[in-house]
């Protein structure tokens, strides 16, 4: 029964950001429901306490956030409400920043336990009595009673599934009674218990009703199920090919599968849902509204599934990642993982919440499927306006090479599979063993003898990837290639004065990371280029082959790709393997070789780089790079002189990493930041690694943040 409880809460109401305050993502239904203020009596003194942040989403796409005057401590803030609302109404007493899968689902059950231990009718009863939860019980999420005395809420959506995972209907009851309200007295307690993508429809037309705007509901449910439509007959007037099997993971430790609305939504994307533990293959929709259950391992391998997404309840993409990765000695015995069919999604906001974002889910769920298995239908769903996109919904996991790596790295054993793959060319064989996964691999012999790439992002293919989709390179290349080109398809940025010959000689390699300090050495770059040497640009960058994440900025290789195209700059990206054979220096010379064969062997090739100070480093790559020129625009520059550039590029650089207790991630660089890590005693460029940043250069002007404002270069 506790697994019950705790499953069915997981499945049916959702835990949302774990940020509280954090602004709402654009909900799909917002930009068709008016937020003009209605004259009626009933919206003048509406005040809506939502005590799920599924409920949250409703209100705020209903055109009421201006009413909202309480939300749990998990819900997305929307915008548009009062001043001074809405209140936090609600605390965890779980700690998911600190904790394991397995020690969540620990307590949660135990406290769900309770619960079920509790909930029985009270000795004087009478029969038929209604069951309620003992005081003594404690509920993970309690109400902060004094809050919602303040919210004087007139209408409070809640819940009465699970008495410990939220606030039920008998504890927000108590809670009002405490503090001098009750439903006679004017207060509406409204529970939603949806099991379908029905009934998550109908629920709002039911908040609607409660909220005295019934027209705005009927049209946000009929929307709603015409855009699933559209989403199903998008994809079944796209392909003709069978429809993939998918599994989705609500949890991992131990492993859950989806249930109540999670079917549906797998099947409108095209898809037939595997259901764990059944044998049969059922018509569509035969599991929709099944509860989520706990599952084997064994069961899952069994089930071989085409497509696993990782969706668990209440976490964002980012913890998703972590995990997945964590549990890749596990997931990485699925075909799907082997064949490059696992990925990691928002579950919190596409998949927990029964509201207006499942619509979103249903095509994430849609793109994961069919990307790399027919292109066509991920391309096309990708075009309809509820598509979220990749980087911020979902992302492709390689759990092989997490596993490696936990294994103690490939590296370690007598062969790594770069060794292997060398091995198999020099004997003119077409595949090799991987030493990870014992699965066939196909060598660059065998690419070659196809004549082509076939667009998968294959591990070893010698055509640098040329045929895989741009959108689709970040997320899926394993050789160097290029992420990024011109829109004029030009293969690097030549200068834009009159001095500058279209055709430059020099080709000026940019080391790019995504920092203040590599964003600082371009602009140089460029403004030296159009005023002293003119030279052609390109951008090289590596990432992590396995989380496309950039060393020590903690980026995804998905945000320089942004910012080439923000720039208007070819950009190479260059996958770092873990436990290979092939060092830094080998996979870089790879990426340069790649450039060196596009712009023309004609070409000086000189490698730039964004260092400012560090000898050691410089001494570094003067030797590990030689055979090349290399440059250092911004070295042993002042840092005032640095500052002062930055901010005459009006690029906002963000913190995305921090080893030190002065500077935080999500803080702004900025004079104040530089002037305060200064009297801390840090690096205020945080060159010894105190800190990296982020250049959002995508919101300026392009040509301001080059600086081809002017050709002056500072002194």
């Amino acid at each position: 029964l506790a697994t019950i409880l705790v499953r069915s809460q997981r499945s049916n109401q959702g835990t949302a950001s774990r940020t509280t305050g954090k602004r709402a993502v654009g909900l799909s239904f917002a930009a068709t429901m008016s937020a003009t203020t209605a004259t009626s009596q009933h919206l003048k003194n509406l005040r809506v306490a939502s005590l799920l942040p599924s409920t949250t989403d409703i209100v705020a796409a209903l055109g009421l956030s201006s009413h909202l005057v309480g939300v749990t401590h998990e819900c997305q803030i929307p915008t548009g409400c009062a001043p001074g609302y809405p209140l936090i109404l609600t605390k965890s007493m779980l700690n998911y920043e600190g904790s394991g899968q397995g020690d969540i689902d620990a307590k949660v059950k135990r406290a769900a336990a309770d619960a079920a231990a509790a909930a029985c009718p009270l000795p004087s009863s009478a029969s038929g009595a209604e069951n309620v939860i003992a005081d003594t019980v404690q509920s993970l999420y309690p109400i902060d009673r004094e809050a919602l005395k303040l919210a004087n809420p007139t209408v409070v959506l809640t819940q009465n599934l699970c008495g410990v995972c939220a606030p039920s209907t008998t504890e927000v009851k108590k809670a009002l009674v405490e503090g001098g309200k009750s439903e006679a007295g004017g207060v509406e307690v409204l529970s939603l218990e949806p099991e379908t993508l029905e009934d998550v429809a109908a629920t709002f037309v039911t908040v609607a009703d409660a909220c005295g705007v019934h027209d705005r509901g009927v049209r946000m449910r009929d929307e709603f199920l015409a855009n699933l439509k559209l989403l199903t007959d998008t994809v079944s007037k796209t392909t003709d090919k069978k429809r993939p099997r998918v599994l989705l993971f609500e949890w991992l430790d131990p492993p859950y599968d989806g249930g109540h609305w999670i079917p549906g939504m797998v099947e409108a994307a095209g898809c037939e849902y595997i259901k764990i533990g059944s044998h049969s293959s059922p018509s569509p929709n035969s599991w929709n509204g099944t509860k989520s259950k706990q599952v084997t391992w064994e069961d899952v391998y069994e089930a071989d599934p085409d497509v696993v997404l990782v969706a668990c309840c209440g976490f964002d993409l980012k913890r998703n990642i972590k995990d997945a990765l964590g549990a890749a000695d596990r997931l990485g015995k699925l075909r799907a993982a082997r064949e490059g069919r696992l990925y990691a999604c928002n579950g919190d906001l596409y998949y927990a919440r029964p509201g207006p974002l499942l619509l979103d889910g249903a095509n994430v769920a849609a793109q994961c499927a069919f990307e790399g298995f027919d292109e066509r239908v991920a391309e096309a769903v990708c075009n309809l306006n509820f598509a979220p996109k990749q980087g911020d919904a979902w992302e492709k996991i390689d759990v092989a090479q997490a596993t490696s790596v936990a294994n103690g790295d490939i590296e370690d054993m007598a062969e790594c599979w770069a060794k292997l793959h060398q091995k198999a060319c020099e004997e003119g064989k077409t595949e090799y063993a991987d030493p990870a996964t014992g699965y066939h691999v196909f060598s660059e012999i065998a690419h070659k003898k196809r004549g082509k790439c076939c667009g998968s992002g294959c591990r070893h293919c010698p055509y640098n990837h040329e045929n895989v989709k741009a959108h689709l390179k970040a997320d899926k290349i394993l050789q160097p290639a290029f992420l990024n080109v011109r829109a004029d398809g030009a293969s690097m940025v030549v200068p834009e004065s009159s001095k500058g010959s279209p055709d430059p000689r020099t080709v000026k390699i940019m080391f790019f990371s995504g920092g203040k300090d590599s964003f600082l050495a371009l602009r140089r770059l460029v403004r030296q280029s159009n005023s002293e040497e003119p030279c052609g640009i390109v951008l090289l960058t590596t990432f992590d082959a396995t989380t496309r994440i950039i060393a020590h900025q903690e980026v995804h290789i998905s945000n320089v790709v942004k910012q080439a195209a923000a720039f208007d700059v070819p950009l190479v990206g260059i996958p770092m393997h873990r436990g290979t054979s092939e060092t830094y220096v080998d996979r870089v010379r790879r990426g340069i070789d790649l450039i060196a064969s596009t712009v023309g062997k004609d070409k000086d090739i000189v490698l730039a780089f964004g260092d400012l100070h560090l000898s050691h480093i410089k001494q570094w790559r003067d030797d590990a790079l030689g055979g090349y020129a290399l440059e250092y625009p911004c070295w042993k520059r002042p840092y005032a002189s640095l500052l002062g550039d930055l901010e005459a590029s009006g690029v906002t650089c963000v913190v995305s990493a921090s080893t030190t207790d002065v500077v935080k991630e999500g803080d702004v660089f900025g004079r104040e930041l530089y002037e305060m890590a200064l009297k801390n005693g840090v690096d205020a460029f945080g060159e010894e690694g105190e800190f990296h940043t982020l250049a959002r250069v995508w919101e300026v002007d392009r040509r301001q943040a080059l600086g081809l404002c002017t050709v002056k270069v500072d002194a």
